[in-house]
C-alpha cells in the first residue's frame, strides 16, 4: 500500500505582530520630550551609577503617562537595560 502524501506546513515562519501605537499614545510624545530635556539639563549624568551620560527617562513604577518628578530617573544605557532585564 503506498504512503498516504505530506501535507506541507502552510502556516508562516514568522507571525507578524500588530502594529505598535503611536509613541505619542504610548505616552512618549511632547510632554515626555520636554520634561526628558528639563530633567537632562539638572542631572546630565546617570541617576544610579554616575559613571556614564544619562540617555533614557525610566519611569519607575513603569507608566509613562505618570510624569511625576518624584516617578522618574534619568539612566544611562547600560542602567535601563539592567533595570528592565535586557
Amino acid at each position: 500500500m503506498p504512503k498516504a502524501p505530506q501535507i506541507p506546513n502552510l502556516k508562516p515562519a514568522v507571525v507578524a505582530s500588530a502594529p505598535r501605537a503611536s509613541t505619542t499614545a504610548r505616552g512618549y510624545g511632547h510632554a515626555h520630550r520636554q520634561q526628558r530635556a528639563r530633567l537632562l539639563k539638572r542631572h546630565p549624568l546617570c541617576q544610579r551609577c554616575e559613571a556614564d551620560w544619562s540617555a533614557h527617562l525610566h519611569h519607575i513604577d513603569r507608566d509613562p503617562h505618570n510624569r511625576a518628578d518624584a516617578n522618574v530617573e534619568l539612566l544611562c544605557e547600560r542602567c535601563h537595560r539592567a533595570e528592565h532585564g535586557r
